[in-house]
């Protein structure tokens, strides 16, 4: 019934938006990245989106995206000593600091910032080898750390800005790129075929060797480092130990990411929007497996980079891979159905906006109107909150550097008032980091004025340069 039903919608859409088609030439694609508004959709828009996701085969029943999911369990025990934690007194509530590694003393009523590769721990060969942590321990070593906080974010995004790393160690749990799921989605909707990774056995260097990018990568934005060590050589490399096992774990990578696409394949004789939602379902399921569903849900706020820049898209970050063209409905179908099914699992953090930008605003706030709707049925929404990031003007130049929101959140929390956006699931984290003295009297004094004029801009946290141990410390001045 459910599929029939789709179809009937489809029908509905396609013969609503037919005198428009009739009229001209359809419309031109939209530009890469265009804004995402809800309410500028055309109804020639809105056929044609409703004719590229409508199903093949209506009559069969769509395949759970679950069945086959890589669902490892980590032996690795999670113990968290009270001794290492502390409470900070409630004025300081609203600040973020850093995790570290270098003491496990940390504050259990804040929020904290995580960072993938302190996490990662150390490297062998000098620093240039492979993580000398399996990934299974470096997952249990996040799931240790944010069960002693009120919460962390944890960068989760692309291929390489997730826990593990792809090759410098055996993965735990990878999750399927976001941009991957717009690719498979685009494919379905032009009736094309989405070629999975190659997924051949890690030890048969006959299949693997030499094989070129197209065929390892598939459908899919091909790594040149990844690409490079899982098909060369390594018999021929300086040092063929440390080689074989960077080969060993790029190949097991794209074979768990293949079986996540195939995920995505049997979904598509049912339409872009099916691919999607399996697509989706299955990178959130990595979440839950990586840091187990109960501190997923409680603890965990993974970070999607909805708005990347140059270097950004160049890192794979984004939902619309670098240099591609994808239609700009479709993109904003699958950044909706992707980002909603990490929000029925817990909170999720969104960045970045700068909130001086006429465009960034809007972007933002179509965002919100797709993700948090304002009058939805309750019984369809989660409780759960975005965490939208949000900065002035940044230098183009530096990383994450250049002016504060503050004189920017009365206006913007004007907009999204005015917008069908529910107010109650959003808060607004403030970027950049505020780099305050770590040595020297007068601390505690400099972070307390820094908490006033945030709570003055209507800012409820505030992300400061200090480990959680040092701003133990500071507030015992």
């Amino acid at each position: 019934m459910r599929s029939l039903s789709i179809v009937f919608l489809c029908v509905c859409l396609a013969l609503a938006g037919c005198d428009s088609t009739r009229k001209g030439a359809p419309p031109e694609p939209k530009p890469q990245g265009a804004v995402p508004d809800s309410n500028a959709d055309s109804a020639v828009d809105q056929a044609k989106l409703a004719r590229d996701i409508a199903p093949d085969t209506p009559a069969q029943e769509r395949p759970d995206p679950l069945e086959g999911v890589h669902a490892p369990v980590s032996t690795v025990p999670v113990e968290v000593s009270p001794d290492n934690l502390h409470e900070v007194p409630d004025e300081f509530t609203g600040v973020v600091p850093r995790a570290t590694l270098r003491s496990w003393h940390r504050a259990r009523n804040v929020l904290h910032e995580g960072n993938n590769i302190e996490m990662r721990g150390a490297r062998s060969r000098d620093g240039k080898g492979l993580y000398t942590d399996s990934g299974e321990v470096i997952a249990a070593r996040w799931r240790r750390y944010a069960s002693g906080v009120r919460g962390i974010f944890v960068l989760r995004d692309s291929l390489f800005s997730q826990q593990d790393h792809p090759y410098n160690q055996v993965s735990f749990a990878p999750m399927l790129p976001p941009n991957w799921v717009t690719v498979a989605a685009a494919l379905a909707s032009q009736k094309q075929e989405i070629v999975s990774p190659l997924a051949h056995d890690p030890g048969d260097e006959a299949r693997w060797r030499g094989a070129d990018a197209a065929t390892v990568f598939g459908s899919f934005p091909v790594s040149p480092s990844l690409h490079e060590q899982a098909t060369r050589d390594w018999s021929t490399q300086p040092d063929p130990e440390l080689a074989k096992a960077r080969a060993l774990n790029a190949r097991r990578v794209l074979g768990l990411l293949a079986a996540d696409v195939e995920a995505m394949r049997r979904a598509a004789p049912f339409g872009a929007e099916a691919v999607a939602e399996a697509g989706a379902a299955r990178l959130a399921a990595s979440d839950r497996v990586y840091f187990g569903e109960e501190v997923r849900a409680e603890k965990i706020i993974p970070i999607f980079v909805e708005h990347p820049n140059a270097k950004e898209l160049d890192e794979g970050k984004g939902m619309v891979p670098d240099g591609q063209v994808i239609d700009a409905e479709l993109a904003r179908m699958v950044t909706r159905v992707v980002y909603r099914a990490r929000l029925r699992d817990g909170d999720l953090a969104i960045e970045r906006y700068d909130l001086s930008s006429a465009e960034d605003r809007a972007r933002a706030i179509a965002l919100l109107e797709q993700l948090i709707p304002r009058d939805a049925a309750s019984a369809e929404e989660p409780d759960t909150k975005v965490w939208l990031w949000v900065t002035g003007k940044l230098d183009p130049k530096k990383k994450l550097q250049g002016e504060g929101p503050l004189d920017y959140v009365a206006g913007f929390r004007e907009e999204v008032a005015a917008a069908r956006i529910d107010v109650t699931r959003l808060e607004l984290f403030g970027k950049p980091t505020e780099r305050l003295p770590v040595k020297g009297a007068g601390r505690r004094a400099r972070l307390e004025k820094l908490i006033a004029e945030y709570r003055a801009a209507g800012l409820l946290y505030v992300s400061v340069n200090y480990t959680s141990p040092l701003l133990w410390n500071i507030l015992g001045e």
